[in-house]
This record gives C-alpha cells, sequence and structure tokens, in this order.
C-alpha cells in the first residue's frame, strides 16, 4: 500500500462521510421528525412498532459511527502528540538531516515523522552492532522512511480505531502491518548473507526503549521470533485466520451500519396524516385511537 493509496483512502472515506452528512443527515432527521408529527402522542395513538424501531436502529448506526470516528481521532491526536514530545526529549545534537543520531547507549532504531519522516540511531547502536548489521538496520529504516511507513501506521490505526466494534477489521490492521515490517526485512536484506546479519541485528534491538512511541521501528509491531525465522529459513510464516465469530460479527455490524447509513439517503418521509390505514395494526387496542383517526378523516372531508 503506498503512502498516496493510504492518503486517498483517507480523503476517500472523509469525503464519503462529509457526503452521508450533506445528503443522509438531512434525510434521517426528516423522517424522524415526520414521525414524531405523526400522531400527537407515540404512546396513546397510532404507535408504529416498526416504525419506532426502524427509526432507532438508524440513528444508533449514525451514532455508532460518529462516536468510533471522534474515539479514532481522540486517540490518534493523543498517540501523535504523545510521540513527538517523546522523542523531543531525545538527546540529539541536530535535527535537521535526515537521520538523527540519539546521545543514549542503548541499542535502538526507528523511523519517525509523518510527513517528514527521520531516521533515529543510538550511539549505543552504532557501537553494539557489527558493519553489517548496522547496514542491515538502517537499510531497513530507509525502506520505512521512503515508504512513508509512519503514516500508513497513524492511517491503519485509525481505521482499526474507528471499527473498533468489528473485530476483523483490527485483525487486518495487523497483517498489513506485519507485511510492511517483511517488505523493509526485504529492502534491506536481499541475500542470504545479508539476512542472517538483519537477523542477528533484530536479536539485539529487540530490547530497545525507544520503540514504544515509534511504531515504524526496527522491532516493529510483529514479534521478533517470527521475523527472524522468516528471514533464516526464507520462508512466508504461515497466518493464522480470523475466528468465525469474528468474522460473523464483523458481517453482521457491517451490514447494520450500510443499512443504517444508506437507508435515509433520498428516502421518503412518513406520511403526517394518521388514517385508519395507518393504524390497523392496533386501531381497536389503544385506548381513543379510532376516535382520533376517525376524527381526522372527518376533517379531511368537511375540507374538501
Amino acid at each position: 500500500m503506498s503512502s498516496f493509496a493510504s492518503i486517498m483512502i483517507a480523503l476517500s472515506f472523509g469525503a464519503l462521510a462529509s457526503l452521508w452528512a450533506l445528503y443522509g443527515l438531512p434525510g434521517l432527521i426528516g423522517m424522524t421528525s415526520a414521525f414524531t408529527e405523526l400522531c400527537q402522542s407515540l404512546f396513546t395513538r397510532c404507535l408504529e412498532y416498526y416504525e419506532l424501531i426502524k427509526i432507532i436502529s438508524l440513528w444508533l448506526g449514525a451514532a455508532l459511527l460518529a462516536f468510533g470516528l471522534i474515539y479514532s481521532s481522540a486517540r490518534s491526536a493523543f498517540h501523535i502528540i504523545k510521540s513527538y514530545l517523546a522523542v523531543s526529549r531525545l538527546p540529539v545534537r541536530g535535527r535537521k538531516g535526515s537521520v538523527v543520531i540519539i546521545d543514549d547507549l542503548s541499542e535502538t532504531a526507528f523511523t519517525h515523522g509523518i510527513f517528514r519522516p527521520r531516521i533515529y540511531l543510538t550511539r549505543g547502536l552504532l557501537k553494539g552492532l557489527d558493519r553489517d548489521e548496522l547496514r542491515a538496520v538502517f537499510l531497513h529504516e530507509l525502506h520505512h522512511k521512503r515508504e512513508n511507513d509512519p503514516l500508513k501506521f497513524v492511517i491503519l490505526s485509525f481505521f482499526k480505531d474507528l471499527f473498533f466494534y468489528a473485530p476483523i477489521v483490527k485483525d487486518i490492521a495487523a497483517n498489513l502491518k506485519i507485511r510492511m515490517e517483511h517488505a523493509s526485512d526485504d529492502a534491506a536484506a536481499k541475500k542470504e548473507g545479508e539476512r542472517l546479519a538483519l537477523a542477528s541485528a533484530l536479536v539485539k534491538v529487540a530490547k530497545g526503549n525507544y520503540a514504544a512511541f515509534a511504531p515504524a521501528s526496527i522491532t516493529g509491531n510483529s514479534q521478533v521470533s517470527a521475523r527472524v525465522k522468516r528471514l533464516i529459513d526464507g520462508k512466508e510464516p504461515s497466518r493464522s485466520r480470523p475466528a468465525l465469530r469474528a468474522i460473523v460479527s464483523s458481517v453482521a455490524v457491517a451490514l447494520f451500519l450500510a443499512f443504517s447509513l444508506a437507508y435515509p439517503v433520498g428516502a421518503n418521509t412518513i406520511d403526517h396524516e394518521c388514517s385508519l390505514k395507518q393504524c390497523s395494526v392496533h386501531v381497536d387496542k389503544v385506548a381513543k385511537c379510532r376516535e382520533h383517526c376517525d376524527s381526522h378523516n372527518t376533517r379531511r372531508r368537511h375540507a374538501h
């Protein structure tokens, strides 16, 4: 997934959300307003149970998506601010170049920055790794930088939090992150000797203490042991499939959201007239419903 594609996906989602707010939300509000005016009292005259459930369902879908949007935006902003504050406190001598040296004895490397990513290397890493290992680590981070992976990680985390109620989205985001780490591993280690050097560096850097706020780090978010095994064996590890329960629940939520968001777009509002036709289900069950409807029809005849 390229940086351009990631940005386009995010912009497309924003455009779709804006279009729904422009065309879908007014329809939903209109349907709700029309329904509340259908009878003088929803509990004493012409109570339409089906319409009431449908209105509640439509609002529930919109509220669920709105909550996810607020939650994911707040969470993404929090992590971005937290990571930038943490990086700003690092003991570095200069931040103008594309490679920044951290004056620390830990063995850590990561790429940080959403729009202008930089590669951060610690002095401990420069001293603790041999030439081949250091080269492999640098090429790994250079691939993260060129592909603008920090931005992709932020976008993936945003959508994971946005659809927190769909378990399969979490699995998809995790698999995409692993694939990005594997792509950086492959870019840094194309030959057998290079793959062994990178595997050795991964083991040494796994205990770094800066990776927590730098998602595009040499250790990444996947298990180091699985990546080391992949580099040594040269085989793609088998990935576990999402649980059936996660798939079923995610599909159900997706269908519910699709209905609740698509239905109000261009939907016709409920007829404001409270006639016997609309009250046929419970005209004799709700107090004074027939009287109300009969008087309403009588007024209509006199008006004509």
